[in-house]
């Protein structure tokens, strides 16, 4: 036994809602068949061809089936296809050259950071409290030539990769 503020959910309300989707989908359906009215067509005295929903009074009319639109692909189709996989190639190479230029403005933004921060370590430093390694891994003091040489390559890098 149900108490009296318990409810019970009932099939009611889909049931409608199938019938009115349906009767919906079957009035939509036939709407285009019950606007269909006929099409005349007639040629006047003066050779004028002529289209209506009314036959005319003094001539004899023709009346006109509208053919419905063909189910069959047409060249116009057939052409948007082809634009639309082109277009969609031609967005897809966009694509992988935005990706290819942002991938090299990042790799020259990090290029500037550091040839900027090397030249900022050079300038505070002078060549003698530098060191280098030679060939066989000594450390010596860097000479003045080899100082100009790393501050000139370092600024080389920064105008090429710090627009």
């Amino acid at each position: 036994m149900l108490s009296e503020n318990k409810t019970i959910s009932s099939p009611r309300p889909i049931k409608r809602f199938c019938l009115l989707a349906l009767l919906t989908g079957a009035v939509v359906g036939f709407l285009p068949m019950a606007q269909a009215q006929e099409i005349y067509r007639w040629v006047d005295a003066e050779g004028q061809v002529h289209f209506s929903q009314t036959p005319p009074n003094d001539a004899s009319a023709n009346v006109v089936q509208p053919r419905a639109p063909s189910a069959t692909v047409s060249p116009n189709s057939l052409e948007l296809k082809k634009f639309v996989e082109q277009r969609a190639k031609q967005r897809e190479a966009e694509q992988m050259a935005n990706d290819k230029q942002k991938k090299k403005a990042a790799a020259d933004k990090e290029m500037c950071q550091k040839a900027t921060a090397r030249k900022t370590e050079l300038e505070a430093k002078t060549a003698r409290r530098l060191m280098v390694a030679d060939e066989q891994q000594k450390l010596s003091a860097m000479t003045q030539e080899q100082f100009a040489s790393r501050l000139k390559q370092t600024a080389e890098l920064i105008e090429k990769h710090c627009h």
